[in-house]
Formats: structure tokens, sequence, C-alpha cells
């Protein structure tokens, strides 16, 4: 019986707490040949939380399978040798360039794979993303993105949903009527004093005075105090 219970505790674990990790490294580059087993298992855990990805990512094998059955020696897959130089570059960077930068800050600092990628494999702001699809697509496809990426990623830290970046997205927009678009849309997700005052530049810009004076009086049923929402409303009712 506990031969038996000890067999379901082992296939339960996941697939790399099962892995025996090698007592000598191979074909290590950039690690150092005499890396620990724990050593080495850290670093590609590291890899794997940090891009968001899988062994399969780097390593020549079948997702599922044993790791018994990876071919964890070959250098076949680009994405391996572009890691043994992100790996080359991070050490350079800890190494030399922050020592250099902060010789006096007695709190040591260290740049990982995640400081840039925050769990996904290639390291982008937003903005860029949206502002392509934007250039191709129109400014629609560009909310559509924002949302399929809001609900896929929204509570990680892979991008930043914080109020103000759909709103440096709207300057960069061609049309003010593009921009008032993508305002209003933000006000869905923030709707707040400093969106709808937002709101209320496009639309004064687009020409819609109606549209911008109902901005400018969501501002003061949010702050009554905001003087600049009413001289906008007072200079749009002239």
């Amino acid at each position: 019986m506990k031969f038996l219970l000890a067999l379901f505790m082992i296939a339960a674990l996941p697939v790399w707490a099962q892995w025996k990790w090698p007592e000598k490294g191979q074909n290590l580059k950039i690690l150092p040949k005499d890396t620990k087993p724990e050593e080495l298992r850290n670093a590609m855990i590291e890899h794997v939380n940090g891009l968001g990805v899988r062994c399969t990512y780097c390593h020549v094998g079948e997702e599922g399978k044993p790791l018994t059955e990876f071919d964890f020696l070959s250098d076949a897959k680009r994405p391996k040798l572009i890691a043994r130089e992100m790996m080359a570059m991070v050490k350079t960077i800890n190494s030399q360039l922050i020592r250099n930068a902060v010789k006096d800050n007695p709190e040591p600092i260290e740049v990982t794979c995640t400081t840039c990628h925050h769990g996904s494999p290639k390291p982008r702001k937003i903005e860029d993303l949206l502002i392509e699809t934007y250039t191709s697509k129109g400014v629609d496809s560009l909310k559509t993105l924002y949302k399929n990426l809001r609900e896929q990623y929204y509570g990680s830290f892979v991008y930043d949903f914080r109020e103000g970046v759909l709103l440096r997205v709207c300057d960069r927009l061609k049309t003010a009527d593009d921009a008032a678009v993508l305002a209003n849309f933000n006000a869905e997700f923030f709707p707040t004093e400093r969106t709808y005052m937002t709101v209320g530049g496009w639309m004064k810009q687009k020409g819609d005075k109606a549209g911008a004076i109902q901005a400018y009086e969501k501002v003061l049923s949010i702050n009554p105090k905001n003087a600049q929402a009413q001289k906008q409303i007072n200079e749009l009712k002239k």
C-alpha cells in the first residue's frame, strides 16, 4: 500500500519536479562548468518564469513528454542561442555596469530575465502593440486588442494597464476623432476626473461642443472644485 501511495505521489508531481538534474553540466557556454544541479535548476526556472515559456521554447523536446526524452544538449533552436546572448548581457550588467553605476549603494541590485521580460518572450510595451494595430487596422481594432490583452493578462505584470496608458496612446493617433473615441473607451475602465478631462479636450478639438461639455460636466460631478473644467464649460457655452 505504501509503495502504491509513493508511486501516486511521484506521478502527481510536475514533470520538472520528477526530473533529476545532472550532477555535472554539459554544453554550458555561459554558466560555469562546475554549476551545481540546484543552481542549474534555479537558472532554468528563472528563464521559464521570466519569459512565461516552457522548456520546449529553448530545448528540443515534445510538450508533455518526460524530460528524460528531451535533447537538452542540442543547440538546434534559435531561442536557446539568443538566451545565451541574453545571459551574457545580464552577467555584464550585474558584474560591471551596475557595480560601477551604484558604487555607494549598500543594497545589492541585480538584473534578471524578469526585469525586462515581465513574463513575456518579447518584452514590448503595450503602447507599441496598440499603435501597430491602429496603424494597420484602425481604432476599433486597437480597442479589440486592448480588451483581449486586458482579459488575458490583467493582474499579471506582462503589460501596463494603468489609466494613463491609453491616454498617452491618444496623443499618437492620427486624428482627434480617433483620440476622442479612445479616450471615451478609457473611461469605460477609468471613469475618473483625469480621463474625463482628457475626453473633454479631444471632443473640443474635434469640434463636438456638446460632447466636450458633457465630459467636463462629468468631471465636475466627480470634483465640483475643478476650476479648469468649469472654465472650459463657460467658454464652450458662449
